[in-house]
């Protein structure tokens, strides 16, 4: 598994010039990720699919926080993008809920001893295997935006403590509601 990361920030015309982009294109094998604040699912999938359909490449695993599915509620349907599965984790609140997208060739489960719903977060955790590395954990957090600070820290150490004793690659994406510039 490749260890670069790129954390940026782009539009489409800057994601199709970037060099790194470029080369992890031509890579079939590599895992990608991209993460978006949806605000809302039902109201945004086809925004979703047409800034997935613009960027002409097919994400391991698309992440989602605000998709706005409360848990007692019926769940969204007629959320579908071509070739992958939908998961998610319901939120106690209006607002919130996390999800995924992914690849159907992807052999994956939920990982319910990490996924969370509480008033104040959400978090979803999948497990996707491999055959040639250690399986991928990967995590959609979202914190809401007057969620304390204290409880949230204590289930992300606490998640982050049980996937290290694991020695699996993990990867985090969300929306953790932080002003960084306050630390």
């Amino acid at each position: 598994m490749p260890f670069d990361v790129n954390f940026n920030y782009y539009d489409t015309h800057d994601f199709h010039n970037n060099h790194d982009i470029i080369e992890c294109l031509h890579h079939s094998e590599s895992f990608s990720a991209i993460h978006c604040n949806v605000r809302s699912l039902s109201a945004n999938i086809e925004n979703l699919t047409t800034m997935l359909s613009e960027l002409h490449f097919s994400f391991s695993v698309i992440s989602l926080t605000e998709i706005k599915q409360k848990i007692d509620k019926e769940p969204i349907l007629n959320l579908n993008i071509p070739g992958y599965n939908f998961v998610s984790q319901p939120s106690h609140s209006n607002a919130g809920g996390v999800g995924f997208f992914i690849k159907e060739n992807l052999k994956y489960t939920i990982r319910e001893d990490l996924s969370i719903s509480e008033k104040l977060y959400e978090a979803l955790w999948i497990e996707i295997e491999s055959d040639q590395e250690r399986n991928m954990l990967c995590g959609v957090i979202y914190r809401h935006p007057k969620g304390k600070l204290e409880p949230f820290f204590q289930y992300v150490n606490f998640s982050l403590q049980k996937i290290h004793r694991e020695e699996k690659y993990c990867m985090i994406s969300g929306d953790f509601n932080l002003d960084l510039l306050k630390f």
